[in-house]
């Protein structure tokens, strides 16, 4: 089984441009602790939550890290050198901790954590986890097959407006990641000049990476 234990600010930010479903369109489990649960108060992202604690391919969990996983949530707790002294880092201590749990346990083949937020991100490095972000989420959707590479682009831009800004280096990534994507599935080559046209999505993603470098 693979497991994507998501953050506050992925689904909050997937939530704002109605795309929190593709979570679980990804053939992942998406679970969603209890400590990210609490911080989910407003809406659309508290609407949408409820919507998914039914759906067989989200996991939205009762039960405190702390109550459910107290060894992992110690050593997350160390790892991230924060004791649990606000919401946000109870949320990233249980992130760190589940994925912390499951590197003990066959059943679980692959563990990713989606954040957005740094600090949480480098720490999942330095211990070799697996990390991806709402961009990351959107690029996966389109190789999976969950959204075409038009759709995902239109997401991005509408993600841009309603969460934090996306750089200039994560925007440029992603567009050529949902290219080389397309391009593999059309079994043709991702040269820009060769190509000759170009969707609305992708030029208006294009314009605002140019903007976003000036």
């Amino acid at each position: 089984m693979n497991v994507l234990y998501v953050d506050a600010s992925v689904f909050a930010t997937l939530a704002e441009i109605d795309r929190h479903e593709l979570l679980a369109e990804l053939g992942w489990t998406a679970v969603i602790p209890r400590e990210i649960v609490d911080e989910l108060d407003d809406d659309p992202a508290a609407s949408r939550l409820e919507e998914v604690r039914e759906a067989d391919s989200f996991s939205v969990l009762d039960q405190s890290v702390v109550e459910a996983q107290p060894v992992a949530s110690n050593l997350a707790s160390s790892y991230l050198d924060c004791d649990g002294r606000s919401w946000s880092a109870e949320g990233d201590v249980a992130l760190l901790a589940y994925a912390l749990h499951n590197e003990s346990l066959s059943t679980i083949e692959r563990t990713v954590i989606a954040t957005d937020d740094r600090p949480l991100r480098s720490r999942c490095g330095a211990l070799d986890i697996d990390v991806t972000s709402t961009i990351g989420v959107l690029v996966s959707a389109v190789e999976y097959g969950a959204l075409e590479s038009d759709e995902a682009k239109e997401a991005m831009l509408a993600m841009d407006e309603v969460g934090p800004r996306v750089s200039v280096t994560s925007l440029r990534t992603a567009v050529r990641l949902i290219n080389e994507i397309e391009a593999r599935a059309e079994g043709t080559t991702t040269s820009t000049s060769t190509s000759t046209s170009r969707s609305r999505a992708e030029a208006e993603l294009e314009a605002e990476i140019r903007s976003k470098a000036e």
